[in-house]
Order: structure tokens, then C-alpha cells, then sequence
């Protein structure tokens, strides 16, 4: 065969391999040096929240081994502990399986036409575990079977398990805010945020303590959603539509303060 037509032949599978490798990868995100398809997001009702979703995961993933944050159930616990003991006192939680008890069977009397909601709420003596008002707004729109029993079984679990419940509920919280705290405690963020508020407290002509500490939350909020947004603009590319805006469902982002920065 000509070497020329050898060439030409040579030269069109590359043009050809070329092209469909570059659509391929304008279908696909790249997070974290790792390709993933858009594809699984564009098929969700709600594509960039899917997204946000996929891609906080791996960010918390990265912030939580990079600042040797410690994500067991014991540091969740602790910050419970902390934050609202309720959560993890065994005595609060026998109280309120109690009162969820009481709520279902007072429910299941107004949904079997045995007593009318303010009955029902004298009968059982519900005054201790919820207002009238908000008794008589379960009582006409959760007087169902499947709300009730879905109560019995908060009413008759394990503590542990109620407990593991909390637990889960409560780590998205733990990691939003252990994480914002881990950045701002970082050497060179913490320098930009303390001069950041020297010049405050300068120009204010020394406020008060309280407006100080005030204006420390503040700078580290600030602080922390600039070091995520960087974090986001370096390690997650995407060229759709549908995707891009989906910075705007980051939960470890501050968004209040981001929507004061921009007005």
C-alpha cells in the first residue's frame, strides 16, 4: 500500500480517536482528578443538587483527611455532648419516648372517632408534652395509621438505636462546623483573619469585647467559605449547564454571608 495512503489512513483514525475521546469527556466531570458521568445527574429531577451532593462528599472526604479531623461516632457524640446534650442524655430520651407514646395513643383515639382532639387532649393529659394549638394541627392533618405507628416504634426502640439515630442526624452538622473551625485554625488563614480584624477594630476605635468576638465568627466564616470556594474552583470542572450552578447547594458554604459579599 502507498506510504501516502498509509499516512492519510493514519492520520483520520487519529483525527477520529481524538474527537471521540474529547466528547467523551465534555459528558463528564472531572472531581477530584477522577471522571465521573454527568449523565447519572442529568437523569435526577433535580440535576445540580445531585451533583452538589456527589461532589461535598468527596470535599469532606479531602478537608476531613487534610486536617486530620476525626469523624467517628465517639467525635460526634462528644460534640453533642457539647452542643445539645439532650441529644445523648438517656434520661431525656425515655422522657420524650414517653411523650411521643402518649401523643400516638391520643392520635389513634381521634383517628378511630373514639374523641374529638380536645377531648383527646384532656383525656391523655397532653398540656405536659405539647401546646393546644399545635395538638389540634397533628390532631386534623397526622391522625393517620402510618404516622402513629411510626411513633410506637420511636416510643418502643432501644436507646442505642434512638441514640445511633441522633448520632447520624447530628454528623452533618459536626462536620460542617468542625471542618470550618479546622480551616480558620490553619497558620495562613489564621493571619489573614486576624489582620482582617485588627484593621476593623482600628477603624472602629475599639469596640467592645463582644463585637470583637462577633467579628472573629464573622471573619472565619468568611475565611472558610473563600478556602472551600478555592477548593471547588481547583479540584471540580464541568462544562454543563445543568451542573454548573451547583455551588449554590454546597452545605459546608456559608450562603447567607456569600449573599451579603454579593449585594
Amino acid at each position: 500500500m502507498n506510504s501516502r495512503i498509509v499516512a492519510a489512513i493514519a492520520a483520520i483514525i487519529i483525527v477520529v480517536t481524538a474527537a471521540v475521546f474529547f466528547l467523551g469527556q465534555r459528558e463528564r466531570a472531572l472531581v477530584y482528578g477522577e471522571y465521573v458521568s454527568e449523565q447519572q445527574f442529568l437523569a435526577q429531577e433535580q440535576p445540580a443538587v445531585q451533583f452538589a451532593e456527589f461532589v461535598e462528599k468527596r470535599v469532606i472526604d479531602e478537608l476531613t483527611r487534610r486536617l486530620d479531623i476525626d469523624t467517628s461516632d465517639e467525635s460526634v457524640q462528644a460534640f453533642m455532648r457539647r452542643e445539645t446534650p439532650d441529644l445523648v442524655s438517656i434520661e431525656k430520651t425515655h422522657s420524650d419516648q414517653k411523650g411521643v407514646k402518649t401523643t400516638a395513643d391520643a392520635l389513634q383515639a381521634v383517628l378511630d372517632g373514639e374523641m374529638t382532639p380536645e377531648e383527646a387532649y384532656t383525656a391523655y393529659e397532653l398540656e405536659a408534652v405539647i401546646e393546644l394549638e399545635s395538638w389540634k394541627v397533628m390532631a386534623n392533618n397526622d391522625a393517620n395509621q402510618v404516622v402513629i405507628d411510626t411513633m410506637h416504634q420511636f416510643a418502643n426502640a432501644a436507646i442505642p438505636e434512638i441514640q445511633q439515630m441522633s448520632t447520624e442526624s447530628m454528623r452533618p452538622i459536626f462536620l460542617n462546623r468542625t471542618i470550618r473551625e479546622a480551616i480558620c485554625r490553619l497558620p495562613d488563614q489564621e493571619i489573614q483573619i486576624r489582620e482582617r480584624i485588627a484593621r476593623q477594630l482600628n477603624n472602629a476605635g475599639g469596640p467592645p469585647r463582644e463585637v470583637e468576638r462577633a467579628s472573629d465568627a464573622y471573619e472565619c466564616a468568611m475565611q472558610a467559605n473563600n478556602y472551600i470556594l478555592d477548593e471547588l474552583k481547583e479540584n471540580v470542572q464541568t462544562r454543563n449547564p445543568e451542573l454548573l450552578d451547583y455551588v449554590r447547594n454546597i452545605r459546608l458554604l456559608d450562603h447567607v454571608l456569600m449573599q451579603r459579599a454579593a449585594d
